[in-house]
C-alpha cells in the first residue's frame, strides 16, 4: 500500500531542516548584499579620485585667475584696496585712446594711475557700487576694524578713508580740464559723501572691478573635462539637464526621471546638484573647503532604483582637492554610515627606543573599539575636515572642535599628524 501522508515527525524534521537553512543562509545573504552597497558606494567614490586630480588643478586655476577678490551684490572686485602710483601727463596723454581718458592736466597724475592700473576706466567702480561697499565695510556706526585690516586699508588723520571712481570731470572755469574726478569718502566724523577729488593728490584708494564669473561656465568644463579625459556613454555638457532640476529630484528622492549630466562607462550616472560656489554646509572649515561642487552619483546606474541614499548619494568636489560625501541628519547614510563606506584615522607614533616611526590606528570610542569609521566621523575626527556645521560638534572659545562622544581626536596631540584611508571592499561572496 502506497504512502499517502507524512507523518508529523516527518513534518517536524522538514521544518527543522528549514529554519537551519534559513539561518545560514539568511545571514550570508544580507553580509552579501551589504557587500554589494559597500563596493558600489566605494565605486562611486573612488570614480571621483581620477576627476580630482587629472580634470581639477586646470579649472581650478582658471578659477583662481577668474575669481573675486570680494563679491558685494552683483559686484565683482578684482583687486583689494591699492593707491596706484601716478602716472606723468605724457603717459596719460596716451591713455586717452587706451584706457578712455578724456583730458590730462597734472604730471603727476594719481586718478590716471588708478585707470592704468585698472585697465581702463570702465574696470573701475561706479558711484553705486562705492556707496553699496559703504554698507559693508560699515558695522553699525562704526567701521569694521576686521575688514579694516582684511582689506589693508588705514584710516588718515581724520580717521577717514576714500576711493576713487571710473568718473572723471572736465569743462567750466571751476573744475578747467583734467583737474578733477569724482570719488567716495568714507568718514565717520562728519559724514560720507560723494565728492570731488584732485588727480594729482595721493590720499586715495582704488579697487578695481571686473565682469562676475559664471559658475555654470566651469560646471561645464568640469563636464567636459571627463569626457575628454574618461570613456563616457552619455555628456550633458550644454546643462540641458538644469539644477534646478537636480534639487527637484532631491526633494522627491527619485533620480530615475531626470537624465544624467555625464554617464560612465562603468555605470555610474553623475548629476550637478550645484556649480561651484560656497558650500552652506562646509561655511565654518578651512578657506579651501568652502567652496565646490555638490555632484550626485548614482553608484549603480541603471540596475537599480535610483533613490537618493538608497543607490544615489551627495559628494562634494572641493576647491582643496577633497572629495568628501555628503549626509542627512537622522539618516545612517552615505558619509555617516560605516556600512556605505568604512575609513580608517591613522597617526604617526615615534618609538625613541628603536629610533623608527611606527603607523598606528585611531580608535574611536563610538563603536566600540573597531578600527573603523564612518566617513564623517574619520574625516572630523582626523582634522581632514574642521567644520562645526560639517562634524555636528560645538566649538570652544579659541574655536577648536568639541568632539560630542568623547572619542579621541587629532586636535589632542598636534604632532600626530593624522590622516584618513579609506578601507577597500572585501568581496566574500562572489
Amino acid at each position: 500500500m502506497k504512502k499517502k501522508a507524512f507523518t508529523l515527525a516527518e513534518i517536524m524534521v522538514a521544518i527543522v531542516i528549514m529554519s537551519i537553512v534559513v539561518a545560514v543562509v539568511v545571514p550570508i545573504t544580507k553580509d552579501k548584499l551589504q557587500k554589494v552597497d559597500y563596493a558600489t558606494y566605494y565605486l562611486g567614490y573612488k570614480t571621483l579620485q581620477p576627476i580630482i586630480t587629472e580634470i581639477m588643478p586646470d579649472i581650478l586655476e582658471k578659477i583662481k585667475q577668474e575669481e573675486c577678490v570680494l563679491e558685494i551684490g552683483d559686484t565683482c572686485y578684482s583687486t583689494k584696496p591699492k593707491k596706484a602710483p601716478p602716472v606723468p601727463k605724457s603717459v596719460c596723454e596716451t591713455m586717452k585712446t587706451t584706457h578712455g581718458i578724456e583730458q590730462c592736466n597734472y604730471d603727476s597724475d594719481f586718478w590716471a594711475g588708478a585707470v592704468q592700473l585698472c585697465d581702463g576706466k570702465n574696470n573701475m567702480p561706479t558711484q553705486n557700487e562705492l556707496e553699496a561697499f559703504k554698507t559693508y565695510i560699515m558695522n553699525g556706526n562704526s567701521f569694521d576694524n576686521a575688514k579694516l585690516q582684511e582689506l589693508n586699508i588705514t584710516l588718515d588723520s581724520d580717521g577717514a578713508f576714500a576711493f576713487w571712481s571710473n568718473q572723471e570731470v572736465n569743462g567750466g572755469w571751476f573744475y578747467g580740464n583734467g583737474k578733477y574726478a569724482r570719488g567716495y569718502d568714507y568718514s565717520l566724523g562728519i559724514g560720507d559723501w560723494w565728492s570731488l577729488f584732485s588727480r594729482n593728490s595721493s590720499k586715495y584708494y582704488i579697487m578695481c572691478v571686473k565682469p562676475m564669473p559664471d559658475p555654470a561656465d566651469y560646471t561645464k568644463d568640469l563636464l567636459n573635462g571627463i569626457a575628454e579625459t574618461f570613456s563616457t556613454t552619455q555628456v550633458d555638457n550644454s546643462l540641458d539637464t538644469t539644477v534646478a532640476d537636480i534639487q527637484g529630484a532631491v526633494a522627491t528622492r527619485r533620480f530615475n526621471d531626470v537624465e544624467p549630466h555625464v554617464t560612465l562607462t562603468n555605470g555610474v550616472r553623475i548629476y550637478v546638484g550645484a556649480h561651484y560656489d560656497d558650500i552652506p554646509k562646509l561655511s565654518d572649515a578651512e578657506t579651501d573647503d568652502r567652496k565646490g561642487w555638490l555632484l550626485y552619483l548614482d553608484v549603480n546606474g541603471k540596475s537599480g532604483r535610483s533613490r537618493l541614499y538608497e543607490d544615489v548619494y551627495p559628494f562634494y568636489l572641493l576647491k582643496s582637492g577633497k572629495i568628501v560625501p555628503d549626509y542627512e541628519a537622522g539618516n545612517v547614510a552615505g558619509a555617516s554610515s560605516e556600512e556605505n563606506m568604512s575609513v580608517q584615522v591613522l597617526y604617526d607614533e615615534f618609538d625613541d627606543v628603536n629610533n623608527i616611526r611606527l603607523e598606528r590606528r585611531l580608535t574611536p570610542v563610538a563603536t566600540g573599539g573597531a578600527d573603523v569609521n564612518s566617513f564623517k566621523s574619520a574625516a572630523c575626527a582626523s582634522g581632514y575636515i574642521k567644520s562645526a556645521t560639517y562634524c555636528g560638534y560645538n566649538v570652544d572659545a579659541n574655536n577648536n572642535l568639541i568632539n560630542p562622544n568623547n572619542n579621541p581626536d587629532c586636535s589632542q596631540n598636534v604632532t600626530m599628524d593624522c590622516r584618513i584611508k579609506v578601507k577597500a571592499p572585501i568581496r566574500i561572496l562572489k
